[in-house]
């Protein structure tokens, strides 16, 4: 014997099926939340702790990247001093004796200057050969970039802020600065040429 379906046994099935289908919502939900608070291993993890291990993972990668920074700083700083670099800085000490001994000795008989003089235009052309180049300082403008000022020499307006003497030679390798040259600077002052007119007078 069938049992007639009327509108309020409908009803009431829609509504059953509705709460069902509310409860295996709400059990996904649940798995779903569960899930994301899970680790690789399975455990159950509070936000807090989740929150506290990311901020560690965080730091971690900071501080490689700090470190990462810092020593290819460290490198480049040092990257023009390589092993060539450093011999040839130990070696211009040799070049600055030969031309002290030039200087001294010259128009005496003590020392054979050509005989020196032929291992120092040795020594130079192995020095070349590796790239070395003096900085061309004769009749130039002072260049704090190829230059260490020591002193001035007052001079006439032409002259100012130009290299007046060369008390040590600077050099290059390659294109950079090895060591600046050591000069006196020339400077002019207009307030003593002025005074120095007057007593012309």
């Amino acid at each position: 014997m069938k049992i007639p379906i009327t509108d309020e046994n409908k009803k009431t099935n829609e509504e059953s099926e509705n709460r069902v289908n509310t409860s295996e919502n709400q059990k996904e939900q649940e798995i779903s939340s569960n899930d994301k608070n899970k680790d690789s291993y399975g455990e159950d993890r509070s936000q807090e702790e989740l929150l506290s291990e990311y901020k560690e993972q965080l730091q971690r990668v900071q501080a490689e990247f700090i470190n990462y920074r810092k020593r290819i700083e460290k490198e480049r700083k040092n990257d023009f001093f390589t092993a060539k670099g450093i011999l040839i800085l130990y070696l211009l000490p040799v070049l600055d004796d030969f031309e002290r001994l030039f200087e001294h000795y010259k128009g005496k008989n003590q020392c054979s200057l050509d005989e020196v003089e032929m291992i120092y235009n040795n020594l130079k052309k192995i020095l070349s050969e590796q790239e070395l180049t003096e900085i061309e300082d004769e009749n130039c403008e002072f260049d704090p970039n190829y230059h260490e000022a020591i002193g001035i020499v007052e001079t006439n307006a032409e002259n100012d802020d130009r290299v007046m003497e060369v008390i040590q030679k600077g050099y290059k390798l390659g294109d950079k600065l090895l060591r600046p040259s050591r000069v006196r600077v020339g400077k002019y002052s207009e307030a003593k040429d002025e005074v120095q007119k007057d007593s012309d007078k």
